[in-house]
């Protein structure tokens, strides 16, 4: 199941105002910036775009109730399972780290890529996908952020 942004954020607000007794979050990072996030049993798809060339660490960061990183991950069930679907094929590689909690996709050729990822955590079913789009477009400076993480 993919949830636009808007019923995501709907769902997080809900579990936030409520204060639900145990909700277990995942959230997806791309070069060290929050790009979506999930909750148990869901599926979550966010974009994102690379130059060719570019190279992006993708990893998953656990929350707890209250949306703070977990100060220790969760176990989970069995190693995540990462997938790719490149199109053009060979417009991207995507390479599994050993212990499979994070990747690495290096854009190769103009195209698009989906990158996918599920797990298990206590016996709940969580994925998340990221879609690249991958250009040659000259790259501007547009804007600048700040970035605030709870180690």
């Amino acid at each position: 199941m993919t949830l636009p942004a808007k019923e995501l954020l709907e769902i997080l607000e809900w579990f936030l105002k409520w204060g639900q007794a145990n909700p277990t979050f995942m959230l997806v990072y791309l070069n060290g910036q929050l790009r979506g996030f999930g909750l148990a049993n869901r599926r979550i798809e966010i974009m994102a775009t690379l130059n060719v060339g570019h190279g992006t660490e993708i990893s998953i960061r656990f929350l707890d109730q209250h949306g703070n990183p977990m100060l220790a991950a969760p176990a989970v069930d069995a190693p995540p399972t990462w997938t790719d679907a490149p199109n053009p094929a060979g417009d991207a590689t995507l390479i599994v780290a050993p212990d499979a909690m994070t990747a690495t996709l290096d854009a190769k050729a103009v195209g698009t890529d989906v990158v996918s990822v599920a797990l298990k955590s206590g016996g709940k079913d969580f994925s998340a996908s990221i879609s690249f789009t991958i250009t040659e477009e000259p790259q501007v400076l547009t804007s600048i952020e700040l970035v605030s993480a709870v180690p």
